[in-house]
């Protein structure tokens, strides 16, 4: 077969349809799969010929065609020995197909030693959150078992956390007893430059402003000094209008009523002391600047 492909990308015609189709998905250079076996290689591949699939409307019945000539060295020996066994079984597509290269290029004793990787692994003491982060997810596509959906995975990342991340404080939540609606899996950079990971969602919190809720969304993190932290979204949402130089905030409530709040502005102004004080802090040595 991928003679055959290799001789349509040749032919100027352009009217057999599985020729066309493979013209279009050369142009977007697909990858080269040679057989190793590394798990991510594969899933990588596989995912690449998915998108570019979707992306160019390729026909269910020609999937297979298109993506066997894009197989070089130990896999296009593999394709080639057993591809007439393969397409042989009942209902075979690319589905069956992804089956069955996953089974030669990933063997049992590769996914034991995934599994095994993925059920003891940590953050440790060297890795950065990103790091982790990174190669929580790189084995967790490996161990669909393990997490099955994204509360177990959220659970899962959060248990493999170092111990100083996962002890931090919490006292805004503790103190008001919150539940998180939804555990998730996402992280926040803090403008120390500090990434910290965030695997709470906290749904409709209401944001009390002189006597109205304003709901809110709160994914909880640490950030010392600050309680709550009301971002763009919630802002957009109540129509916000800041006016920084009388720091005043004014929104759209709920049910159309405006809401305005300001700030306790300090002005410039001169300093009167009585004559006593002066006297004490000329005698303390402070500098000072009189008017008479």
């Amino acid at each position: 077969m991928g003679l055959v492909l290799q001789n349509q990308l040749g032919n100027n015609g352009g009217e057999d349809p599985q020729a066309a189709m493979a013209k279009k998905l050369a142009t977007l250079k697909p990858p080269i799969f040679v057989g190793k076996e590394d798990p991510l290689l594969l899933e990588n591949w596989l995912r690449d010929f998915d998108k570019l699939f979707t992306a160019t409307g390729t026909p269910e019945a020609q999937k297979v065609d298109q993506a066997t000539f894009y197989l070089r060295e130990d896999a296009d020996t593999w394709w080639e020995s057993q591809g007439p066994i393969v397409r042989a079984q009942e209902n075979f597509n690319w589905n069956a197909f992804k089956v069955a290269i996953k089974d030669r290029f990933f063997p049992e004793h590769i996914r034991r030693q995934k599994y095994n990787e993925f059920t003891r692994f940590n953050q440790g003491g060297t890795m950065s959150v990103q790091e982790y982060a990174q190669k929580f997810n790189e084995l967790a596509r490996f161990c669909p078992n393990v997490v099955p959906d994204e509360r177990a995975k959220a659970q899962k990342f959060e248990d493999g956390l170092a111990f100083r991340i996962q002890t931090r404080p919490s006292s805004f939540v503790e103190k008001l007893g919150l539940k998180p609606s939804i555990l998730c899996q996402t992280f926040i950079t803090i403008p120390s430059g500090e990434v910290v990971p965030c695997s709470s969602l906290y749904q409709d919190i209401p944001i009390t402003i002189l006597g109205s809720d304003l709901p809110a969304d709160l994914i909880q993190f640490d950030l010392p000094d600050f309680d709550v932290i009301l971002g763009m979204d919630w802002l957009a949402k109540y129509r916000a209008r800041i006016e920084c130089h009388t720091q005043k905030v004014s929104l759209r409530g709920p049910k159309g009523n405006r809401i305005s709040y300001q700030g306790i502005v300090s002005k410039p102004g001169v300093s009167i002391v009585s004559a006593m004080s002066f006297k004490t802090y000329i005698r303390k040595g402070y500098p000072y600047i009189c008017a008479m």
